[in-house]
């Protein structure tokens, strides 16, 4: 049912929003040394552990539910999307101004591949 429900044209706009998404989330993440790698609709935060893990719980703390892997739902409007933007540029610049601290253990990975 999900391939016909994802036509071509709902993926070229979420590869579309995907893009500029992750354009501007790296051009702010840079400053604290993460970057999302991957495609315009999903992929993984990499760089300084500490900051990655203080960009998620701050983002958990905004309402933002984030972690090592990210996906772009179909569903997500230029609006939330937008809002997503703000939140996390807000976090990111308190990372780079050393106003957040870590409030408990660093994220492990659970499953490892072999």
């Amino acid at each position: 049912e999900l391939i016909r429900y994802l036509t071509p044209d709902k993926l070229e706009k979420m590869w579309v929003r995907g893009k500029k998404f992750i354009t501007v989330m790296n051009d702010n993440l840079r400053t604290i040394g993460v970057t999302l790698k991957g495609y315009p609709t999903r992929g993984t935060f990499v760089g300084d552990e500490l900051n990655k893990n203080l960009f998620w719980q701050e983002m958990h703390k905004e309402g933002i539910l984030v972690g090592k892997a990210w996906f772009l739902q179909e569903k997500q409007s230029e609006k939330r999307l937008s809002y997503i933007l703000k939140k996390a540029i807000k976090v990111i610049k308190n990372i780079k101004d050393g106003k957040d601290s870590l409030e408990g253990e660093m994220a492990k990975e659970v499953f490892k591949r072999n």
